[in-house]
């Protein structure tokens, strides 16, 4: 089952798919309460780890911001140590700043992201 949080102007779109475990996250991040976005967020992580014990976490921001920063790194930190997590970190071809952010939760939380160019 497929359920879709949509975006609006500080938060991106969401994706959950409980059938393959994966979240999809896409569009811009800043929210005006991070705690309770990345909540959300947390849940269904721990749902779908509760539920399929694997996850895979799709990454698609062209901008987030320093609030956002310290939870998407708190997240990292939670999911480092967990077996079947798999990270995908999407990024523009042009955009630097989205590569080195996500090269640095890598090498932060020492999780293997796969690096994806678009």
């Amino acid at each position: 089952m497929e359920t879709t949080i949509k975006a609006t102007n500080k938060t991106p779109e969401i994706i959950i798919n409980s059938e393959t475990s994966e979240i999809f996250v896409k569009g811009i991040l800043i929210p005006e309460n991070p705690l309770e976005f990345f909540n959300k967020i947390n849940l269904e992580i721990d749902n779908l780890l509760n539920k399929n014990s694997k996850l895979i976490l799709a990454l698609n921001l062209q901008y987030f911001n320093t609030g956002a920063t310290k939870y998407l790194f708190e997240l990292f930190k939670k999911l480092k140590n967990r077996n079947n997590v798999k990270i995908i970190w999407y990024y523009e071809s042009d955009d630097e700043d989205i590569y080195e952010s996500g090269k640095e939760f890598q090498s932060l939380t020492n999780i293997d992201f796969e690096f994806i160019e678009m």
